[in-house]
């Protein structure tokens, strides 16, 4: 249609000519043009030269300004030495400070006042200036420079800064004519004068400068001739000035930076202004002024004359930039007499800036837009035969269009659609009638309708006719059931159309939002699933909450789960719900899963019979009538626990988001399992021996208290049986912990086996076993039970492929008789157990109430040994040893004893196995180390003659590795020499491993210190192999000293053991000496040393201090009978 249109169109410009029109177009534009770009060249060059003027003109103004500013700084110098007749040196100086010249006029080199000094008055002048208190503390002596005989001087005499500008002071201005001419001008004018360009010499940086002069003129009313100026004139005040630092920062500003001004002193006003140049330059804003040659130069002294080599080199860089300036302009200024010439040059286009570009930019534009105006005349003079083809383009475009938005519908299940509720019509798009699952020829209103869920239904319309009345748009989700049976979501949005008040219709948009609420729903489920598993105590709930929730939030008629057959003892329990109560009888009639059927690894759907059949109960599910099934695996660890599966009787299609999130909730209850199991592993861990698997005590406890409260109740009996393993320690001392690891990992075991009528089996802690019986009324049972404990004990233990025999101490109480709760009840068990071990161990015995006192004393004895070394409670006596052959005291043995705070003093028979057991005997052993040698030190330091202090090793000390470095740290701190300590060890602390105590004894005998065998001959070693170990005594014990010399046997052994001891090079004492009959015997045995009460009983240290100081005064008391003294 529009294709027959445009070819009936007339076409009057066909006449002329497509080229034609064309070539008239880019004439004119080419014209346009060229008159645009003149007009904005002559714009521009206009505007340039208007700036390069204000610019010029501020830069000016600003000069002028500077040399104001500076000018009044001599005006208020020439007030301040006309107003008063005397000003001091140091007045001026405060002056020039207050001025602030590096911060407020940097161009200052040097301020100056040159009095006018007749020469009758000259003598003294100087004399008053060498007397000037700042010149002589400066070191400067006042000269008059060049001396000789003038009818008046004009001396420069104070001059600011003094310390860099001292070759000035003193200086007669007025000796050179062309300087005095200036003077006496500037004094009959009352005008300033200044100096034309100068070098002012500075070692680093030589720089042009001006100087300037101001007439000083005392006060006078009237100074109008130039008679009263003479005769008013004092002297002038004057300046020099770097020229550079004065006109520095001029152009700071941004548009004055393209400007280049160069400031020139031309000569004086009154003669014809001298040639610009280089020698004559004073600055220049670009470049600055070429370096001066060094030298100095004073005010007066003339410029350098232009064309030396020197201007000929400034000139050469000015002249070439010059040339790129196409811009000048000069000004002339008055500075004190002098002609001033600024002058200013710039590059047009760097003040034009980017307008510069204009004129160009215009050509460019207007060449484009000739071109595309000659191009739209060309196409407008054959628009017929091109608007056909482009009617053509648009009809294919808007069918390409129709079709790519049906297809983009398509994919996003996007439908449109149009109704009319009051015409009852609609109009469905093809995406929509999909959706719909409608093929009619006339679709109405009650099509979309019909096909919205009846829940929603009414909903739907009661929107549709808010929206017509209140012409307000709307949003839906509403679920819906195609023609075709297809269930989903759809969100409807819907607008009125038309005119308000008469029109009903309403147009839409409606999308499958299937798969999103699909989603949402399932991450509904599986969050409400994570809840109950984060809130449930037991396996059987989580279950039950899994198929109720997936049954319910997915409408499934039936679910189930079924636990495996397989669950490595973690057998799970059966759950089973049903929506359906026709499906209850099918769901307890499955069968069991055939042996050997693999089981499914990860979440599955079975959708309609072919799928059904591949399910391994395809027969049950087939009875049942089931079309859909959803499957999916519970597992602990690697551990395939069970599958939960989900049942329909109506073809469902695979849901993918079910499946996803049927493998979370999988994870989830993985791991919720794998939790409940941890929590059982660690109750039994909390209530359970590590190593042996028995009770302990936190469970012994709970159980014990349980069965009390069963005994209270039904007035039954009770009874705790206590155990502990004889001499076990030795077992963990010979053999190792690991032995006796397996000592009690065995008696567990058979605890177990051989008592199998007890309530409960505890280890208590160590070697302690703890059994709990309750007789259920039988009188005989407890006998039983401890007859069955001494049988588990007889067969031999075998360890290390080495049998080893055990015993037991068994103690028991009884309830209610021995006590009424599990404390009591517990430590009378523990107390008669203790009974046990003291009749010789092996036994039991019964709680019994006189028990308590006695072993209660041993017990509290016990628990106070910790805090006694805390509590500084325990002492050492010490017992003097006596040499035979000098009757001199050369030793005293350390003996400990403990001072109770309510026992009183405790031998060590009484504490020392206690101390042994409980591994306190190390650092009891250490203190007592450090307190022996300490007093004996102090014995030395009292003067007393040196003896030997002897200390006792305990087995546990022996073995301590730090055994070493206790014995060094103690000699060093007493300080005590290492040979006046003596170590007393047992034989069988030496000959349990003969091989290691040997080196053990060397490493110990390098500290110095010396070593004995003590009782010896009690134990089950020989003389022969002391000679393997570094010794140095040997102590016969007191068991054989005591029948000597009436026992023959004992008379013999202690002979033999003296006469062998000797034969070895060892030093031998007796211990136990309480007679003169023992005394004589083992004088002429040939002993070395005798120890016991006949000489002393262990003393005190006071005490023994006094014996040791009486020896030395009195001697030894062998002189009366050969008899040592007594203490």
């Amino acid at each position: 249609m529009l294709r027959q249109v445009l070819a009936r169109m007339p076409s009057p410009l066909g006449r002329l000519g497509s080229r034609s029109i064309t070539a008239g177009t880019v004439l004119l534009g080419a014209l346009t043009t060229a008159v645009v770009y003149a007009f904005c060249t002559d714009l521009l060059e206009r505007d340039v030269r208007l700036r390069f003027e204000n610019d010029t003109g501020d830069v000016v103004q600003q000069i002028d300004t500077r040399i104001r500013l500076y000018t009044d700084v001599l005006v208020t110098m020439q007030a301040l030495f006309g107003a008063s007749d005397h000003v001091s040196r140091s007045e001026f100086r405060d002056f020039v400070v207050g001025l602030n010249l590096p911060q407020r006029y940097p161009g200052f080199q040097t301020l100056n006042y040159a009095p006018y000094v007749p020469a009758p008055e000259i003598d003294a002048f100087v004399d008053r200036q060498r007397n000037d208190p700042i010149l002589r503390e400066a070191g400067v002596t006042f000269t008059l420079r060049p001396p000789g005989q003038r009818p008046g001087y004009f001396v420069l005499t104070y001059v600011e800064p003094l310390d860099t500008n001292l070759p000035s002071l003193g200086v007669d201005m007025g000796a050179e004519p062309r300087r005095l001419a200036a003077l006496e001008r500037a004094r009959d004018t009352g005008q300033s004068v200044s100096s034309g360009r100068l070098i002012f010499s500075d070692a680093r940086n030589p720089h042009v400068g001006i100087a300037l002069r101001l007439p000083v003129y005392r006060r006078a009313l009237n100074l109008d001739s130039v008679e009263a100026r003479r005769a008013a004139y004092v002297g002038s005040v004057g300046a020099g000035i770097r020229v550079a630092d004065l006109l520095k920062d001029l152009v700071s500003n941004q548009n004055l930076r393209p400007i280049r001004f160069r400031v020139h002193d031309a000569g004086d006003v009154a003669a014809p202004a001298d040639a610009l140049s280089a020698g004559n330059l004073l600055y220049d804003s670009r470049t600055g002024l070429a370096t001066p040659r060094p030298g100095r130069a004073t005010e007066g002294r003339a410029a350098p004359r232009a064309g030396t080599p020197a201007d000929a080199a400034a000139d050469t860089p000015a002249a070439s930039a010059a040339s790129r300036d196409d811009l000048t302009k000069s000004v002339e200024r008055d500075f004190g007499g002098r002609r001033w010439i600024i002058a200013f040059a710039a590059d047009s286009r760097a003040i034009g800036g980017p307008q510069r570009y204009l004129p160009t930019l215009v050509i460019i534009s207007g060449m484009i837009i000739t071109v595309l105006l000659g191009w739209l005349a060309y196409a407008l003079s054959s628009s017929r035969a091109r608007a056909v083809a482009v009617a053509d383009q648009m009809t294919h475009s808007l069918r390409e269009s129709q079709a790519a938005l049906a297809e983009a519908q398509q994919i996003a299940q996007l439908g449109d659609w149009r109704i009319d509720l009051g015409k009852d019509v609609a109009h469905f798009s093809r995406e929509m009638g999909r959706l719909l699952g409608w093929r009619g020829h006339r679709p109405s209103p009650d099509t979309l309708f019909q096909a919205i869920e009846s829940s929603h239904r009414a909903v739907l319309r009661e929107r549709m006719e808010k929206a017509v009345r209140d012409r307000q748009p709307f949003e839906l989700e509403c679920p819906y059931r195609s023609q075709r049976g297809r269930r989903g979501w759809l969100h409807l949005i819907c607008h009125a159309q038309g005119p308000a008040g008469n029109s009903t219709a309403l147009r839409g948009t409606a999308q499958d939002i299937s798969q999103r609420k699909s989603a949402e729903q399932a991450r509904a489920q599986e969050h409400q699933i994570a809840l109950h598993l984060a809130t449930a105590d037991s396996e059987a709930e989580v279950l039950e909450d899994i198929v109720h929730t997936l049954l319910e939030g997915m409408e499934w008629e039936a679910g189930a789960f079924w636990p495996s057959d397989d669950g490595h003892g973690n057998k799970l329990p059966q759950v089973r719900l049903s929506r359906a109560k026709a499906l209850e009888s099918w769901l307890a009639a499955r069968p069991a899963r055939a042996a050997g059927a693999p089981a499914i690894a990860a979440p599955q759907w079975y959708a309609g019979l072919h799928d059904v059949a591949r399910h391994a109960q395809a027969g049950w599910l087939a009875s049942g009538g089931i079309r859909t099934v959803f499957a999916f695996p519970l597992s602990r660890g690697h551990v395939t626990l069970g599958v939960v599966e989900l049942y329909s009787r109506t073809r469902r299609a695979a849901d993918v988001h079910a499946l996803a999130m049927a493998g979370g909730i999988a994870s989830q209850t993985g791991h919720f399992l794998l939790r409940r199991q941890a929590e059982e592993n660690l109750r039994f861990i909390a209530n359970h021996d590590s190593l042996t698997g028995l009770p302990n005590r936190l469970m012994f406890k709970a159980e014990f208290e349980k069965a009390l409260a069963r005994a209270r109740a039904g007035g039954q009996a009770l009874h705790v049986i206590f155990v502990d393993l004889d001499e076990f320690k030795v077992v963990n001392d010979t053999i190792g912990h690991n032995a006796g690891d397996a000592v009690l990992r065995e008696m567990a075991e058979r605890l177990r086996q051989g008592l199998p009528e007890v309530e409960l089996i505890t280890r208590f802690g160590g070697d302690e076993f703890v059994v709990l019986l309750d007789p259920k009324g039988d009188p005989t049972l407890l006998g039983r039970t401890i007859s069955q404990l001494q049988a588990v004990l007889t067969p031999a233990f075998v360890i290390n492929e080495s049998e080893m025999r055990m015993t037991a101490s068994i103690g028991i109480s009884s309830f209610p008789e021995d006590g009424d709760d599990w404390q009591t009840l517990l430590k009378h068990a523990d107390l008669a157990m203790y009974g046990a071990k003291q009749l010789g161990k092996n036994g039991y015995q019964f709680y019994c109430r006189g028990m308590s006192t006695t072993l209660q004393r041993r017990i509290d004895m016990e628990s106070h040994l910790h805090r006694a070394l805390e509590n500084d409670e325990f002492v050492l006596y010490y017992q003097p040893r006596i040499a035979l052959a000098s009757g001199t005291c050369t030793a005293v043995e350390a003996l400990i004893r403990w001072h109770h705070p309510e026992l009183g003093l405790v031998m060590p028979a009484d504490f020392i196995p206690f101390a042994e057991q409980s591994g306190a005997i190390v650092e009891i052993g250490a203190w007592a180390l450090r307190e022996a040698c300490r007093q004996n030190a102090k014995w030395l330091a009292q003067g007393l003659p040196p003896v030997r202090v002897s200390v006792n090793l305990s087995a546990r000390q022996f073995a301590d590795k730090a055994l070493r470095l206790t014995i060094i740290d103690a000699l060093r701190q007493a300080p005590l020499p290492g040979n006046l300590l003596e170590l007393e060890l047992t034989e069988s602390m030496v000959m349990r491993d003969a091989e290691q105590a040997s080196n053990w004894l060397s490493r110990l005998k390098r500290t110095g210190v010396r070593l004995a065998i003590d009782d010896f001959g009690t134990g089950y070693s020989s003389l022969a192999y002391l000679s393997r170990f570094p010794i140095d005594t040997v102590k016969i014990d007191r068991s054989f000293v005591r029948y000597v010399p009436e026992s023959r046997s004992d008379t013999q052994i202690t002979s033999a053991v003296i006469g062998l001891g000797h034969r070895l090079g060892l030093e031998v004492v007796a211990e136990g000496v309480e007679n003169e009959a023992q005394l004589e015997f083992l004088r002429r045995e040939g002993c070395d040393e005798v120890q016991g009460y006949y000489f002393s009983h262990p003393l005190p240290p006071a005490k023994i201090t006094a014996f040791l100081a009486s020896r030395m005064e009195h001697g030894p008391d062998f002189a009366r009978g050969q008899e040592p003294m007594r203490a």
